[in-house]
């Protein structure tokens, strides 16, 4: 009789167990350790050297270079205190003046026999000049040693401007000068009728009305003609015309200018 091996067991099947990390970690204590008591010095010597070194040097050359400066601002007091180089009682020499007053700038501006002719400035000098309203155009050399020479050249005034309510000076070259004052020439042939865009000029050029005004004048300058008033008149609006007055007569002149 056979008898079927039985692998039956009472026992019950135990899981395999696996390795798990466990939650709760272990914890550590905190250790302290005793600091080291022994410290390393530091030579700090070779720092402090370098630094009074170089403090040193940079006192030095700032030493020097203010040294170097006070001889020079010294040695040009002395130049300029020179009586070699001072203008002497007739080394200011003054041509084309007829009413401006350049004797009043120099003496603003301390220029006057005993003055360096180092301390001088020509440029400082015409510009001051030239805020006199009769002054055009100002010239002003330095002859060494000790003269100065200085060539003014004034507006030459052909005619008065009625202008805004106001009259002022045109010189030759259409330009309005200054206001016309009581002791100003008053024998010039008054202009009227004509605004303020006539005295404008593009690329240096005066504009055409104007220009005709100069070409008019120029021709009863050459026939001897006394002028005392000249209008600009447009009746039509298709040109312009003058209507000039003269000691005793009234004449018309008309031209063709379109546009102005």
């Amino acid at each position: 009789m056979t008898y079927a091996r039985s692998y039956a067991t009472s026992r019950r099947p135990q899981k395999i167990k696996r390795f798990r990390r466990p939650r709760n970690k272990r914890k550590i204590p905190q250790m302290y350790f005793r600091q080291n008591s022994f410290k390393r010095k530091v030579n700090i010597w070779p720092a402090v050297k370098a630094c009074i070194l170089t403090g040193g040097c940079l006192v030095a050359a700032l030493t020097v270079l203010a040294g170097f400066s006070l001889m020079l601002v010294a040695g040009y007091q002395y130049v300029v205190n020179m009586p070699y180089f001072c203008l002497k009682e007739d080394g200011i020499t003054i041509t084309g003046q007829v009413r401006a007053n350049p004797a009043a700038i120099l003496r603003e501006m301390q220029i006057r026999p005993g003055t360096s002719l180092l301390a001088v400035v020509p440029a400082k000098v015409e510009r001051a000049l030239l805020q006199q309203p009769w002054v055009e155009s100002v010239e002003l050399s330095r002859v060494w040693p000790d003269q100065i020479r200085l060539h003014i050249r004034e507006h030459q005034p052909v005619a008065v401007v009625n202008l805004d309510k106001k009259l002022y000076l045109m010189n030759d070259r259409g330009i309005l000068f200054k206001v016309l004052e009581p002791h100003d020439p008053h024998e010039l042939p008054v202009i009227t009728g004509l605004e303020v865009q006539h005295f404008q000029r593009v690329a240096g050029t005066m504009s055409p009305l104007l220009a005709k005004v100069f070409d008019f004048l120029n021709l009863l300058q050459d026939k001897r003609f006394s002028l005392r008033r000249l209008h600009r008149r447009d009746p039509c609006g298709c040109g312009t015309g003058f209507h000039h007055t003269a000691y005793g007569s009234e004449h018309q002149y008309q031209f063709g200018v379109s546009g102005v």
